[in-house]
């Protein structure tokens, strides 16, 4: 960002931001109005970079100009030292001021996002700026300058505490639309919800978010513009979640390490292709038979249920079977893959009633809940799309649901590299 030079503001120092005790938050945020004001001012002189490439030119054209007026009019007496100080006049010093307004508005930047991070975390801005400094030397410029963008976008960064979260995609989103509900697919009647609260929550659910495309867990092909497995590797920090969550749970070495080894040999079936589910019609008629009538029905008999209740769960399956037949038996078309993107709806916690909740393991337990029953669309209050992908999003949900907030996928992105930024040990990423 560069442009035409101009009076400087100074920009506040972070140190002495929120300096008398109960002020932080309101001087914090009279600090961002601040830069946000001095940004504006940059961008309204700003110049693109072919502009100033334009710029540069007249100004070399007029320069040369200006030498051979010189030239013509007092012959060789002028000396090699009056055309320089011509050229520092018409070029290098329109050319330094733009590097210096491109150098305060990085400045501004990151001083911004130093203060917008101490407010998110509840922390000094020392260590708020800590985190700033690490995500610099991790990430690249790109990357970096996408990531302040968002964090300006969204003066107000998203918190998933309080929040359940379920990540889907397009090819599944038309028939959460045409019913209104989210539901378990075939064996559960309650969707799988990601735990905000819990401390693999958010990577859990962008694991499953970057599954629902064709890229999957690789950054390079994922739609977003900006990942963070790119530098913290989320499926090593899901199975190091899962790992620390058995040990505790298993104090036993010996049945520690066969159900770790396990969990391990499992881990791939978290990593595939999620969202290419589509079976042959034969296939998912062998499945429902063999589940339904060769695993449920003799599990419900043992279980003493009687014939009255085995006959309704019975009805209940073959009914949701009929519901998704199409969905899991027809290929989409080739359009619809091409144009396929993630999103994670959020709703609050407290308007979801639990209840006798469906089966998630134990392990599963700590970062996932699956209510016994459907989910209306109506308690969705969010959903995270790429941010090249929100206007679509808004053409998808605005017709019945107008009320829903759409973000970028970009933000949740940016929470992780953030939390990330101030964890201890050692950095596990994919370069």
């Amino acid at each position: 960002m560069v442009s035409e030079n101009k009076q400087e503001q100074a920009a506040p120092n972070i140190e002495q931001v929120g300096s008398e005790p109960g002020t932080e938050s309101r001087t914090t945020a009279r600090a961002i109005d601040s830069i946000d004001q001095q940004l504006d001012d940059i961008r309204k002189q700003a110049k693109t970079p072919e502009q100033q490439a334009d710029i540069q030119a007249q100004r070399e054209q007029q320069y040369q100009s200006t030498v051979d007026q010189i030239r013509q009019q007092l012959g060789d007496s002028v000396s090699p030292g009056s055309f320089d100080l011509v050229r520092q006049k018409l070029v290098d010093e329109h050319m330094d001021a733009a590097r210096r307004d491109n150098e305060k508005f990085d400045e501004l930047r990151e001083t911004r996002a130093a203060l917008q991070i101490s407010e998110a975390f509840g922390e000094s801005q020392e260590a708020a700026a800590a985190r700033l400094e690490k995500l610099k030397g991790l990430m690249d410029k790109e990357d970096l300058a996408t990531m302040l963008e968002t964090m300006e976008q969204n003066p107000d960064l998203f918190s998933p505490e309080g929040k359940f979260l379920h990540a889907t995609n397009t090819l599944a989103i038309d028939n959460i639309l045409e019913t209104g509900k989210l539901s378990g697919g075939l064996w559960q009647k309650g969707p799988s919800l990601t735990n905000g609260n819990s401390e693999t929550g958010l990577t859990f659910n962008l694991v499953w978010e970057d599954l629902k495309t064709q890229g999957g867990l690789d950054p390079e092909k994922n739609p977003k513009k900006l990942n963070s497995g790119k530098y913290f590797d989320k499926k090593n920090d899901f199975i190091d979640y899962q790992v620390k969550m058995l040990r505790e749970k298993t104090p036993d070495d010996v049945a520690f390490a066969a159900k770790k080894d396990k969990l391990l040999a499992d881990a791939d079936k978290y990593y595939r292709e999620s969202w290419r589910v589509n079976v042959s019609e034969q296939k998912f008629n062998d499945d429902l038979n063999s589940k339904l009538y060769g695993q449920l029905l003799p599990q419900w008999k043992k279980e003493g249920l009687s014939e009255t209740d085995i006959a309704d769960r019975t009805q209940e399956i073959l009914r949701r079977a009929e519901v998704f037949r199409k969905q899991f038996t027809t290929e989409p078309a080739q359009d619809a893959i091409d144009s396929m993107y993630p999103m994670t709806l959020v709703m609050d916690q407290a308007a979801i009633p639990l209840g006798n909740q469906g089966e998630v393991s134990e392990l599963q337990s700590t970062f996932e809940v699956r209510p016994d029953g459907e989910v209306g669309l109506d308690t969705v209050k969010t959903i995270f799309v790429p941010a090249a992908k929100i206007e679509d999003a808004r053409r998808r949900f605005g017709p019945k649901y107008p009320g829903i907030k759409i973000r970028s996928s970009e933000e949740l992105e940016v929470i992780r590299l953030l939390k990330k930024a101030g964890d201890r040990g050692e950095d596990r990423t994919n370069q």
